[in-house]
């Protein structure tokens, strides 16, 4: 029989391993200790294995930052508004990668205001040409949108396991995903 752990983590490694930039947007279906601890296992793996790594957290609650004792103070779009430098939002943790907020104490939609999501995406764009690889923390907002619309144009992976109701939790997530992206 298949061990679909390792499978689905070399599946990723290969995806991983495609042409720079990359920046991939991770939802999950799994609790939160859960999801942290993979995000942040998978962010350290890479740094390992020699890339630049960045995980962002692009969550309302319950992101990756809380699992890493992260405060929010000011993030990605605070630099995007020119109200501090990025060097001040960019954290290194001790397993070897960096780490950023979205946002810091702002309400957390971007997609309402046209002019923070173009410069939101502008900032992930820069992000993406001096790291190796920036793994996002995401969730859909009520109408079923990724935080940042340079998200919705890059990878997208949907973090399940092999149980009934995961599989299931992960389908009727890529279903609210393909009502806005349709079969990008």
């Amino acid at each position: 029989m298949a061990n679909f752990n390792i499978d689905q983590a070399e599946g990723l490694r290969r995806m991983l391993a495609g042409p720079k930039p990359r920046i991939v947007t991770l939802l999950s279906v799994l609790g939160t200790a859960e999801k942290n601890a993979m995000l942040t296992n998978l962010t350290a793996s890479l740094a390992q294995l020699g890339s630049d790594a960045m995980l962002v957290d692009a969550r309302r609650t319950d992101g990756v930052g809380m699992h890493l004792g992260r405060t929010r103070k000011n993030g990605l779009l605070e630099v995007a508004r020119q109200q501090c430098a990025l060097n001040e939002v960019i954290q290194s943790e001790k397993q070897g990668f960096s780490f950023a907020a979205m946002v810091g104490n702002q309400a957390m939609t971007v997609h309402d205001n046209a002019a923070d999501n173009g410069r939101l995406s502008n900032i992930f764009n820069v992000l993406a040409q001096q790291y190796g690889t920036i793994v996002v923390d995401a969730e859909l907002d009520t109408e079923d949108r990724l935080p940042v619309t340079v998200m919705a144009e890059r990878e997208i992976v949907v973090h399940i396991t092999t149980n009934a109701e995961s599989i299931e939790a992960g389908y009727t997530l890529i279903q609210r995903l393909n009502s806005n992206l349709g079969r990008r």
